[in-house]
């Protein structure tokens, strides 16, 4: 083994142990957002197939239910 295979086996397992590291980083920032987002929509689908009747009785004004 050379001097520049170990360097490059060096070179191609930090940046793997970078890329995790981002990785991790990345997705608990994402975590968050993305359950807050799916519930919002979640929600939003929900109520726009409720009936009209129930629309009116969760929600005052024509403005705010449309």
């Amino acid at each position: 083994m050379t001097n520049s295979m170990g360097y490059r086996d060096g070179l191609i397992a930090g940046k793997e142990a970078s890329a995790q590291e981002g990785f991790k980083i990345g997705f608990k920032q994402s975590v968050l957002t993305g359950y807050s987002f799916g519930l919002v929509r979640g929600i939003a689908r929900a109520f726009a197939h409720l009936p009209e009747e129930m629309k009116e009785k969760r929600v005052e004004t024509q403005e705010k239910r449309d």
